[in-house]
């Protein structure tokens, strides 16, 4: 497993188009007058995350989002939780399963507020735009107890099954992010499985990159989810548009979800659209035929004990 530190600088280095520096407000109190407050802790309180959210009122935000509901139905929803607030860019949220010994992690979140500018040629009408944004620099959830079965097979990455609350989980950040003030969340999906993922309502920052992932979507439709993304990890995944066809391979880049304006203008915007429309239609990708996605997983969905 990566660590948080080491996720936090391979997401800083990847930020090519945005020149992204700390918010000294994203610390600070702020005011607890909309109808978000039942997430937010006393104002001052010690190790509060992002200065904002206590303990107990992240358990709140849990329950109100219907996290710890699907925790129950699984017979996790007994967690310990813990901060690491030590770091004056990231906080970490984590939450670890007691119902196994030793003490597994749940969950664990490490985020950053702060603000970016772009140069981004693309992105001309967010140039000289102060943005807000919550960073998910890292995000983990698994279900320690859990076993893969044929129809959710391990994907690549994986330790452990998910947790199937992603919804939920998703609908806390939102709430997060509008309570801090933020236009929108920024993530940079490690594996292609978790940028289809968040394709259902991310967008990818620059619209030549959206456009590639929908030419990927488009053109291995016929493979399952976790075959996609272990052909594309295995680098079994071709860019057929050039002569001779190359390997190609997943590099992470800035997927947003846009919540306020300017953002939700630049991605609706006809000039945006167009751009990922037309970079989609320039691609075309294949999948080797030798491709066999029994070589990464037992028919049963379980990890063969070998990974490229």
């Amino acid at each position: 497993m990566i660590d948080a530190s080491t996720k936090l600088r391979r997401f800083l280095e990847g930020l090519k188009h945005l020149k992204e520096r700390v918010d000294p407000g994203a610390m600070a109190g702020l005011p607890q007058t909309d109808d978000l407050d039942g997430l937010v802790g006393a104002r001052g309180a010690p190790r509060l995350l992002l200065g904002t959210y206590s303990e107990q009122g992240v358990r709140d935000g849990l329950e109100r989002f219907g996290v710890t509901q699907k925790l129950r139905a699984m017979d996790l929803a007994d967690f310990e939780m813990q901060f690491e607030t030590d770091q004056p860019d990231y906080h970490t949220l984590r939450l670890l399963c007691r119902k196994v010994e030793p003490r597994c992690i749940l969950a664990e979140a490490t985020l950053h507020v702060g603000r970016f500018e772009t140069e981004a040629p693309f992105a001309t009408a967010l140039h000289h735009r102060e943005i807000r944004m919550l960073y998910l620099l890292w995000l983990l959830m698994q279900n320690p107890a859990g076993k893969f079965d044929a129809s959710r097979p391990v994907l690549p990455g994986q330790e452990k099954p998910g947790l199937s609350v992603a919804h939920e989980v998703d609908r806390l950040f939102r709430a997060m992010a509008l309570r801090l003030r933020c236009h929108g969340i920024i993530n940079r999906p490690e594996f292609l499985h978790a940028a289809i993922i968040y394709s259902r309502s991310y967008r990818f920052f620059d619209p030549a990159v959206e456009g590639r992932l929908m030419a990927l979507k488009r053109d291995l439709a016929h493979l399952s989810l976790a075959d996609a993304s272990w052909a594309m990890y295995s680098g079994q995944v071709r860019l057929a548009s050039v002569d001779p066809p190359r390997p190609f391979f997943w590099e992470p880049e800035e997927q947003i979800l846009a919540i306020e304006q300017p953002l939700v203008d630049y991605f609706e915007s006809p000039q945006y659209l167009q751009a990922s429309l037309q970079a989609a239609d320039r691609l075309r990708f294949q999948v080797d035929e030798r491709f066999d996605p029994l070589e990464h997983h037992h028919p049963d969905g379980s990890p063969r004990q070998s990974r490229p």
